[in-house]
């Protein structure tokens, strides 16, 4: 293990087991589909103007205005640094992606203040699909909550427009 690696992994250590001492349990969203009912995930990528992906997981119980959204996006700034077997450091790597979560209800529009900490690796790249794997930690700071990114997810190319307006970040 190289010190950038294990620095690394440090860092994502102390901020999960920070966020569970300050701010409780935290929520795996990634697995929030498999094991609970009512839950949707959509993972798609965008091309225009710059390479976006957009990681979803929606929640529908079906009574009224109960519906939320659990919304990470990440921004590739530098399209020669989006190579497969890549990893993103998302707290050091600020020139190369950008990152931003959000959590959206009825009840919700004010963007959330956050910290993100963890990586993301780059496992295959084609026109129409993108593999990516998380290992994430995103701190929400106004509501004192923790939400893990874990796992490996398939992103299929949309044609939708933007989906987030990316310079008020």
């Amino acid at each position: 293990m190289t010190p950038m690696n294990f620095k690394g992994l440090l860092l994502i250590l102390l901020s999960v087991v920070l966020g569970v001492l300050v701010y409780g349990q935290p929520i795996e969203v990634l697995q929030l589909c498999s094991q609970k009912a009512f839950y949707e995930e959509k993972n798609i990528f965008l091309t225009k103007p710059k390479l976006e992906v957009v990681q979803i997981v929606s929640y529908d119980g079906h009574a009224m205005d109960d519906e939320y959204e659990f919304q990470f996006f990440f921004r590739v700034l530098k399209m020669d640094s989006l190579v497969e077997n890549k990893i993103f450091y998302v707290s050091k790597d600020t020139e190369l992606i950008k990152c931003s979560f959000d959590v959206q209800s009825v009840w919700n529009w004010v963007p959330e203040k956050t910290t993100i900490t963890g990586t993301i690796a780059v496992i295959k790249l084609s026109k129409s699909e993108m593999t990516f794997a998380f290992n994430l930690t995103v701190i929400d700071l106004r509501k004192n909550r923790t939400f893990l990114y874990n796992g490996q997810r398939v992103f299929l190319k949309s044609k939708m427009p933007r989906a987030r307006n990316w310079n008020s970040y």
